[in-house]
């Protein structure tokens, strides 16, 4: 970012420090912070006309809170954009892959494995795993913002696509190939959990062939929420709730016998 606007400073925020193969690879209107967003952010207040909240969702315990602290942050009429990829794959037809077993209707290894990562999230009580689903709500009853918005992209796991210009051939190769990085990265959360090694160890060497080889057509889902600062002076949050929201919530992950799940397209 900071080299795309080099006219603007920028400054990065990370629980650990960046890697980064040299100092001389920093621009010079960039910075980089080690904080952890779930502790105060006053000491950044009216900083910025713009902060960037990008996949930090799962590491954030109570991301409803987590808005307003980013609202001390921002100046008025600053703009705060949420994004994140929603742990779940879709079809052709944008449609989810539902959890299914081997050699039940559309069962694909990428979303077993997603699965048992959702579930492993939630059994360690993560209240963030689905918090993009409340983005919008929380959003509009705050009174520190306005002009909500939201968009969900899809990205092709792979070049499938009939159709695909360079620019978004580019994209859902390097989407695929990512992914298949990130797949090992997610064991020890899956030992946690209980599941054996040498379960992962197949479900991960198979799921990685599945998008290597492109054997199915998948795609991924990146959400977008923005929200502007009000100019009104910044407003305290005046209750804790005890839960995200009372009765059945919204899932991201489904069954087979599910007949639906958060985040399909419209």
């Amino acid at each position: 970012m900071a080299l795309e606007f080099p006219h603007v400073d920028v400054v990065g925020i990370d629980f650990v420090p960046p890697v980064l193969l040299s100092a001389e690879a920093i621009p010079p209107n960039c910075r980089f912070e080690v904080d952890d967003a779930n502790l105060s952010m006053t000491h950044y207040k009216d900083c910025f006309n713009m902060v960037h909240v990008r996949s930090a969702d799962q590491g954030i315990n109570d991301f409803n809170g987590c808005l307003y602290e980013l609202a001390q942050t921002l100046r008025p009429g600053g703009i705060l954009v949420l994004s994140t990829g929603i742990p779940q794959m879709y079809m052709e037809d944008y449609t989810p892959f539902p959890v299914t077993e081997p050699g039940e209707e559309n069962f694909t290894w990428i979303q077993k494995l997603l699965g048992h990562t959702y579930q492993a999230l939630l059994n360690r009580g993560n209240p963030s795993v689905e918090a993009c689903l409340h983005w919008v709500k929380w959003l509009e009853e705050n009174p520190n913002y306005e002009n909500v918005l939201q968009s969900d992209t899809f990205v092709c796991l792979g070049a499938w696509k009939p159709g695909l210009d360079e620019t978004a051939k580019w994209v859902a190769d390097g989407m695929k190939i990512d992914l298949m990085h990130i797949l090992p990265a997610w064991k020890p959360l899956l030992l946690s959990d209980g599941v054996p090694s040498e379960q992962i160890d197949f479900m991960i060497e198979e799921a990685t062939k599945e998008l290597r080889d492109e054997t199915i057509h998948a795609q991924c889902s990146w959400r977008y929420t923005t929200a502007t600062r009000t100019k009104a002076p910044y407003q305290e949050r005046m209750e804790t709730p005890l839960d995200v929201e009372p009765g059945p919530r919204p899932k991201l992950m489904i069954s087979a016998k599910s007949k639906s799940a958060a985040g399909n397209r419209d």
